[in-house]
């Protein structure tokens, strides 16, 4: 049975202070034991052959069964595992707060399985890890993801809980939607040196937009390579957002991508 939050830690506070930018006395955020903010996220399979996924499950011996949830497996930060990319190694997590569950994984219907995170990170460690074991048993296809931090009255009161942040006002993107605004604009524009314009003043009205607070999305083509090159860098930047809004910094995503583009351009890091 998991404790109350597993891989938490919950002694941490947001410190007081200037919070309209980012200074060099950072504010804390409350985290995984493997050293990730809390932000939790689900990936969702689809799946065309349950049994060859759970053959995948059963031959790990990093996944194991939950005793008290039928139906419920395991990914646990061990053996197999321990490969994974994360902000801490096995070795430098304390005894106490080992073993460290990194996902959760069910499967709600025959055709489909979810598997849930504490973090962005772990969402992608796990991507890359099952991706080429599963094969075409069961393929990622969406992704689901809070675009904040979590509090620590939140995180206090369990998984459960934590992951239902989840299912509240959900906006899911059809990346469609984009692609036809562009057409739409280009058809307004029957001269070739209307054209330019147009598209200018299409990305400035997208310069402007934000991210919703819970956000579902397909999964890009660009990540059937199993590499999930994409998915890393749409999860890491919705990760540094949520970390910018929890230091009072007020960026949409375009924002920041506008911001890290200037300082790489600039010779600074991200």
């Amino acid at each position: 049975m998991w404790p109350p939050v597993v891989g938490a830690c919950l002694t941490l506070t947001r410190p007081a202070g200037d919070r309209s930018a980012m200074s060099s006395a950072r504010p804390v955020a409350i985290t995984t034991h493997t050293g990730e903010p809390i932000q939790p996220v689900r990936l969702y399979f689809r799946v065309r052959n349950k049994v060859a996924a759970e053959t995948v499950f059963r031959g790990l011996a990093c996944v194991f069964r939950d005793g008290e949830r039928p139906g419920t497996w395991l990914w646990m930060y061990e053996d197999e595992a321990t490969s994974a990319d994360l902000q801490k190694r096995i070795d430098e997590i304390p005894s106490d707060f080992r073993p460290v569950v990194l996902s959760e994984m069910s499967f709600p219907q025959p055709r489909s399985m979810v598997m849930r995170f504490r973090s962005p990170e772990r969402a992608v460690a796990a991507a890359r890890f099952f991706a080429h074991r599963f094969g075409e048993a069961a393929v990622l296809k969406r992704v689901r993801i809070l675009n904040r931090l979590v509090r620590v009255d939140e995180a206090s009161r369990g998984l459960i809980a934590l992951d239902s942040l989840l299912d509240r006002q959900v906006t899911r993107i059809d990346p469609e939607v984009y692609a036809r605004q562009m057409q739409e604009a280009l058809a307004s524009a029957p001269r070739q040196e209307e054209k330019l314009p147009a598209i200018e003043r299409q990305q400035a009205e997208r310069f402007t937009l934000d991210v919703p607070e819970v956000e579902e999305f397909p999964v890009a083509r660009d990540d059937e390579d199993g590499r999930f090159t994409h998915l890393g860098n749409t999860l890491r930047l919705r990760g540094l957002r949520a970390v910018y809004h929890w230091a009072g910094r007020a960026a949409t995503l375009a924002e920041i991508v506008q911001d890290l583009v200037t300082r790489k351009a600039a010779g600074f890091s991200p």
